[in-house]
């Protein structure tokens, strides 16, 4: 035992050292620790690709709507409110009126008539771009690799659409296109754009964007805080541009700067996701002076990592006043009217009602001068049905012209309700039901039942989508 003892202490030293330095590279981020995470990241994304499974869009499930589909929008006690609405599509949907890929959107009265219809040509989209940024991709296929996410209409029939990544892409940021009704980009930007873009009365527009950088010993060294650290090399940064019609920046914000030039940069510090500091969601525009918290024009910001609203003063760049409250990982934060938001509460942290185990989402109007929460929907007249409608990570509001109705979208639910402003009260009801029965691949049960489909897109409309 005498003679091997020295071997096992020199192989406990050498064990120990490795240790310790693997540790210190993993903190400090020092060789080869990046060269590892990338290669586990790497490994990762060929296993999830080759064994991915076929690609249909964003299904939700098979539901148990018989084929053929009737009207999408159910019986409520209110009835439908008579409403046209701008439905955003992508990959399969509506295969019966796009064949080719399916419909990027169509128009849909509540009697479920689908009035116009714009295909999804996703190839043609991404073939030249006016601006084409690096992407971390794995054989990148615009019709596998990409969603639509946000729909809104121009003037002349024109829609204005932002995409995300679906699959192995890195960063999740795709880009923004304004699309001619038949389908064709009028321009495109492979920019990192997301979510929802807010397009304005003057037709330009503001959009949801990334950056990519490592911002960690800014923020370390405007708030002390040693214990946010991303062992990705590159952090996503959100970031806010203004558009054009033509698709020009007018004007850029970085939100990380922004904060940093801010009294609320301490914020920051608890982000839920150090790799994805605020994860803008959502762009809307102030419509009035608020005293001491917002200028008209100054923006609207929904921030989801810091489960926190933001108002951006957009003549200095920087935020000017900041809202947390019990809402949790919200999403489409819009103003209801002066001093009222209304925003998706994902995970229901208003009330903390439980339905089934899970956190059902609410709408709920926020009060910005007192800070003050009231949960809109669920309330104690919703029906069951419609009470427990579960959405975590996604989810729009859009606001009537007269600001009596809302329709909010559960987007992971494949749903739509039509609310009444005031009461909560559902007014209408909607189910993103699509028929694939005619593709080929598709499961038996799929070719006699209807599939639900992600909802990311859905307004009230006037109008075409018909050039004029």
């Amino acid at each position: 035992m005498s003679k091997s003892l020295p071997a096992l202490l020199f192989v406990l030293a050498v064990f120990l050292l490795g240790l310790g330095w693997g540790l210190t590279a993993a903190t400090l981020r020092l060789p080869p620790s990046p060269q590892v995470h990338d290669a586990i990241k790497t490994a990762r994304a060929l296993w999830d690709e080759a064994f991915a499974p076929p690609y249909w869009g964003e299904v939700a499930k098979v539901s148990d709507t018989p084929l053929p589909i009737g009207n999408r929008f159910a019986d409520t006690p209110d009835g439908p409110a008579g409403e046209t609405f701008l439905v955003g599509g992508g990959l399969n949907q509506f295969f019966d009126l796009c064949p080719d890929f399916g419909c990027l959107a169509v128009t849909m009265t509540s009697s479920g008539e689908i009035t116009d219809a714009a295909p999804y040509l996703p190839d043609q989209i991404y073939a030249h771009p006016t601006v084409e940024n690096t992407y971390e991709s794995l054989g990148f296929d615009p019709k596998r690799n990409t969603r639509p996410i946000g729909v809104s209409a121009y003037g002349n029939g024109d829609l204005l659409v932002t995409f995300q990544a679906h699959g192995a892409v890195f960063p999740y940021g795709t880009g923004v296109g304004r699309i001619a009704p038949d389908g064709s980009p009028v321009w495109f930007r492979l920019d990192y754009a997301h979510h929802w873009a807010h397009l304005n009365p003057d037709q330009t527009a503001w959009v949801p964007t990334l950056k990519l950088g490592d911002v960690r010993a800014e923020i370390e060294a405007a708030t002390g805080l040693d214990n946010l650290d991303c062992a990705d090399n590159a952090q996503l940064l959100s970031a806010v541009e203004h558009l054009d019609p033509n698709g020009n920046v007018i004007a850029s914000f970085d939100l990380i700067d922004a904060f940093l030039k801010s009294p609320f940069i301490q914020f920051v510090g608890e982000t839920s996701d150090p790799c994805d500091w605020l994860h803008l969601n959502n762009v809307d525009v102030a419509p009035i002076d608020i005293p001491g918290i917002a200028a008209k024009g100054d923006l609207l910001l929904s921030l989801r990592n810091l489960s926190a609203l933001a108002i951006l003063d957009v003549k200095t760049g920087t935020i000017r006043h900041l809202v947390r409250g019990n809402f949790l990982q919200q999403h489409a934060a819009r103003f209801l009217d002066g001093t009222h938001v209304v925003l998706f509460d994902n995970w229901g942290g208003t009330t903390g009602t439980r339905v089934n185990g899970q956190m059902p989402a609410e709408i709920v109007v926020v009060d910005l001068v007192t800070g003050g929460e009231k949960t809109l929907f669920p309330n104690p007249a919703t029906l069951p049905e419609y009470a427990a409608i579960v959405s975590n990570r996604a989810g729009h509001i859009d606001i009537s012209k007269d600001g009596s109705r809302l329709l909010a979208v559960f987007s992971e639910a494949g749903q739509a309700l039509e609310l009444d402003a005031k009461s909560g009260a559902v007014l209408a009801a909607y189910a993103n039901l699509q028929d694939l029965s005619t593709r080929s691949g598709i499961s038996e049960n799929g070719r006699t039942k209807a599939i639900l489909y992600d909802l990311f897109s859905m307004s009230f409309h006037t109008g075409s989508l018909v050039e004029h």
